[in-house]
């Protein structure tokens, strides 16, 4: 007699009719989470892997670091071209990228900033334009204003502006510390305009610990508070790696390679339940301060 009996990772040996109501189960869980992942986001940001992992200095770091620090802009005087791209958690629908072109300016520098997220389900288009001026040796001000639409399939467009005032100081060669007040305006289009007003504050402070090593700590207050950590080490010139946590909580980890006008980056985050994200970026200097 012909043994019958099939090996399956299924329970009870499903068959593929049962096989395949799974799998549709799971991709409608998947995709019924999408909304509401959609929403947590404040839309353009809370990034699986924080761009800004060495923002807190005033050595040059790459342009899209200081998209929500425009303080920062200041001590930024390079003419800078920086491309971002996101995937995360696998879903299209929650990639992203960014282009970013820093402008200097006699004191100060522009900021230039367009980001573009979305499949089929959900779309955001988003732009801002920052300035930061250095008001001594140490200390620089910035403020950045913008604006997003939002559209999640099946709903009406969400519009969203916003903007972003600071102060970045460098208290000594090591260590540099920053305040930034975010203030985040939306209005939701029914068939009565309703508005939503959000207010956030952001402290970050950065501190070369040695030469290859620094760190870096983020408090951001908004809906929630949530605690940013990062470590660069780089242990050459041209090679560092960095590690943190991000808003969520969250580990990730990458690594970067740099030279005079190129800074080049790639980092991975996990998530227990969503899986992992990747990020790639690169970041150009056009112009070196004169």
């Amino acid at each position: 007699m012909e043994n019958d009996t099939q090996i399956s990772c299924f329970p009870h040996g499903q068959n593929s009719a049962q096989m395949q109501l799974y799998g549709m189960r799971r991709w409608i869980c998947v995709a019924g989470m999408i909304p509401f992942l959609c929403a947590g986001q404040p839309k353009s940001g809370q990034d699986a892997i924080p761009i800004g992992w060495n923002v807190y200095q005033k050595s040059l770091t790459p342009i899209l670091t200081a998209s929500d620090l425009p303080a920062i802009l200041g001590f930024r005087l390079e003419k800078q071209l920086g491309v971002m791209i996101e995937n995360k958690y696998g879903l299209k629908e929650l990639s992203n990228i960014q282009l970013g072109l820093g402008i200097p300016t006699g004191s100060g520098s522009f900021l230039l900033r367009g980001n573009f997220r979305g499949g089929k389900i959900q779309q955001l288009y988003a732009g801002s334009i920052a300035y930061g001026l250095t008001i001594n040796p140490n200390t620089a001000i910035g403020i950045s204003v913008g604006g997003e639409v939002f559209q999640l399939k099946g709903y009406t467009p969400e519009t969203t502006i916003q903007a972003i005032a600071g102060i970045m100081h460098a208290v000594n060669e090591k260590t540099t510390i920053g305040i930034h007040y975010n203030n985040r305006q939306s209005i939701y289009k029914t068939n009565n305009i309703n508005k939503s007003k959000t207010n956030g504050l952001s402290f970050g402070i950065g501190y070369q610990l040695s030469k290859p090593v620094f760190l870096q700590l983020e408090l951001s207050k908004q809906e929630q508070t949530r605690i940013i950590t990062s470590i660069c080490w780089s242990p050459l010139k041209q090679i560092g790696f960095f590690a943190g946590t991000n808003s969520s909580g969250n580990f990730y980890v990458g690594g970067q390679t740099k030279n005079k006008t190129t800074t080049s980056s790639i980092g991975v985050a996990s998530h227990p339940q969503l899986g992992y994200s990747l990020l790639l970026h690169f970041n150009l200097v056009l112009r070196n301060a004169d």
